[in-house]
């Protein structure tokens, strides 16, 4: 889980920048993390959670966080700049990385299976865009 979330921050420099400014420091090297830092951990450890999931949609993170569509779409567009489908996009993609990289998998299909896409080809051509390069790429030259 923590690789996963160094890996989103990463994509996302201005949250942390925001992330700095609501945490408060207490004595030596304890921290408080803000009601909104809660939040976004609460939010990547259910996506992190559903990940596989094909059919786990925003309604449903909604749901899982008691809060509605529109209030989901405002708190992660205010704290990542970023709409929630494509934060749920970049961690399943960022997954599927460090699972080829990892060679976890022999198959693109069994990746794709592993981060809750239906169909490989979306798949296939949604990493390509993102990182420049077939998944095959990463399978065939590690």
């Amino acid at each position: 889980m923590k690789k996963c979330l160094l890996q989103v921050s990463d994509l996302f420099p201005n949250s942390i920048k925001r992330k700095r400014k609501f945490q408060v420091k207490i004595g030596v090297g304890r921290e408080i993390m803000s009601e909104d830092e809660k939040f976004l951990l609460r939010t990547l450890s259910l996506i992190d959670l559903n990940i596989g999931k094909c059919r786990y949609k925003l309604a449903n993170l909604a749901e899982d966080l008691c809060i509605t569509e529109r209030q989901l779409f405002r708190k992660i567009k205010a704290y990542t700049n970023t709409t929630p489908n494509n934060l749920i996009k970049e961690v399943k993609l960022q997954y599927a990385l460090q699972l080829l990289r990892q060679r976890s998998y022999l198959t693109i299909k069994e990746v794709t299976t592993q981060i809750g896409y239906k169909n490989s080809g979306h798949f296939t051509k949604t990493f390509q865009e993102k990182f420049g390069k077939h998944p095959r790429e990463f399978l065939n030259n590690l």
